[in-house]
């Protein structure tokens, strides 16, 4: 192949990766816009306009991107979803050869850290339990799903003697809820309390006391933190 010809090859392979890194950017905008669109406003009172202002596009990109209103929901919940799944399995292959009590405790302390850093996704949560067919796609499509579903590690640490007793689908509710509540209701809990819930000292305190509240204390020892 001639030289030119090879050059003119080279070019047009680079300019369709930087193509695609910028169609996946702009994926990702959309999305975290998205999250927490859908986390202040609900479903039905999100605005694509807003979004994409938010993420610094035209908002008919959003359509060119994911389609209708519908498909964009069901993305961002992939998508941030995704990416507490990923936080987790990563932990987890960090932590292989642990033994199983200290491997679930260090899994929950995740999913704490994950919550504060990403305290969006609990209102996006709570505004998707007014939707009952969006729950119904949730839990079908993503929930049931992960091995690593707060659910599922429940029992397993029930199992393993270091979760409190009880039926695991309610310790769900009220683990989550207790878990998150200071990171999505982050501004009032600084206002009445006067700290902030995301200084790592006051997260430290607060998966302690979620210790101390839903763990044995052989939860405890020995760690690996």
């Amino acid at each position: 192949m001639p030289q030119g010809a090879l050059a003119q090859n080279g070019t047009k392979t680079k300019t369709r990766r930087k193509t695609q890194q910028r169609t996946v950017q702009t994926k990702d905008a959309i999305l975290e816009a998205a999250l927490l669109e859908f986390a202040d406003h609900g479903y039905e009172g999100a605005s694509l306009r807003r979004i994409g202002e938010q993420a610094g596009i035209n908002h008919r990109l959003i359509q060119h991107h994911f389609g209708c209103k519908e498909m964009l929901w069901q993305a961002t919940a992939r998508h941030v979803l995704g990416q507490l799944e990923r936080r987790l399995s990563d932990r987890a292959k960090g932590l292989a050869g642990v033994r199983e009590a200290e491997f679930l405790r260090l899994i929950f302390r995740e999913f704490v850290l994950f919550s504060a850093e990403c305290p969006a996704l609990n209102r996006f949560m709570l505004q998707a339990n007014y939707s009952p067919e969006r729950m119904d796609w949730f839990i079908d499509n993503i929930l049931n799903a992960s091995e690593l579903a707060p659910l599922t590690l429940i029992a397993r640490a029930q199992k393993a003697g270091i979760f409190i007793a009880g039926d695991p689908a309610r310790l769900h509710y009220l683990f989550i809820g207790a878990a998150t509540s200071i990171f999505a209701f982050g501004t009032e809990f600084k206002q009445v309390t006067g700290h902030d819930p995301y200084d790592e000292q006051i997260i430290n305190e607060h998966i302690d006391m979620l210790e101390s509240i839903f763990m044995k204390a052989t939860a405890n020892s020995e760690g690996t933190s």
